[in-house]
């Protein structure tokens, strides 16, 4: 699996990632950076570890930079998104667990079993979407992953701190 450290802050976000081996998640993922034409800047290993000490040399096959890349926190992004689309006169229904979706009709069924139906319906349902629209397995992918905010052990607190400030002085870097 691929490692990746991110950081944000209100004006700046990036995001390193590490391959380790072939097909692994920071491979699949740069492989889309490619294909939308997101900039990202590969580096092999000596590379990656001249600017980054605290990488280990030998334990990845390239890592990539990516000035628009961070962690996207979904609880905002989606609270937001409700917020705005109620502001401007749309019915939201949160905490409404939805077990199918008609997309052609607009018909919704919830667990409970009732329905309804809409001319727009937004989906915040995050890794999960392809329970009720697993036709898009072919073309999208989701993941599931957990950040964790880290102090950096003492030996390796410099080059952190490194990382921090030749990467667009972003907040405190995170592992997934």
């Amino acid at each position: 699996m691929g490692q990746s450290w991110r950081g944000s802050s209100r004006s700046t976000r990036f995001s390193l990632r590490i391959a380790r081996e072939p097909g692994d998640e920071a491979e699949e993922n740069r492989k889309g950076l490619e294909k939308g034409g997101f900039p990202f800047e590969l580096l092999d290993p000596s590379e990656a570890v001249e600017r980054w000490p605290f990488l280990e040399p030998g334990t990845f096959r390239y890592a990539y930079f990516s000035p628009d890349g961070g962690a996207l926190h979904c609880r905002s992004i989606a609270s937001g998104m409700a917020g705005w689309l109620h502001a401007n006169g749309a019915n939201v229904y949160e905490h409404s667990k939805v077990t199918a979706i008609e997309t052609e009709s607009g018909h919704i069924v919830l667990a409970s079993g009732e329905t309804m139906q809409a001319d727009r319906i937004v989906v915040t349902a995050g890794a999960w979407v392809l329970k009720l629209f697993p036709e898009l397995g072919d073309e999208l992918k989701t993941y599931r992953t957990a950040l964790a905010y880290v102090e950096p052990p003492a030996d390796l607190k410099e080059a952190w701190e490194g990382l921090q400030s030749s990467s667009m002085s972003a907040g405190p870097p995170m592992a997934t």
